[in-house]
């Protein structure tokens, strides 16, 4: 577990060193580079699907910045299995599983 832990804190940290990279981009580039480095996974995400579906019919740009907004606003964190994250918060998982009221959340 702590291993584990440690692989994660260190995935963690290069995301961290992204973020301060990016914010010496222009605005139009970082929303770029935003956008292809988290499009996989954000159209993966469940609670996005109608923005998808709108993307993918239309391809409305409005529907593209949303995503990038929400990219932009997020926060990577890592938990153990045995703490309890914030409450109040939408998180994501991206690796392991999460339980939720009994109910187990994985990847997306």
């Amino acid at each position: 577990e702590l291993r584990r832990y440690y692989i994660e804190r260190a995935d963690l940290a290069r995301a961290r060193a992204r973020r301060r990279v990016m914010n010496d981009f222009s605005p139009a580039l970082a929303e770029k580079f935003v956008w292809k480095l988290n499009r996989t996974w954000l159209m993966k995400v469940p609670c996005f699907s109608l923005v998808v579906e709108r993307l993918h019919l239309t391809g409305e740009a409005g529907m593209e910045n949303y995503l990038v907004r929400v990219a932009l606003a997020m926060q990577p964190e890592v938990y153990v299995p045995t703490e309890r994250p914030p409450a109040r918060r939408l998180y994501i998982v991206t690796h392991g599983l999460a339980l939720h009221r009994g109910k187990k959340i994985t990847t997306g």
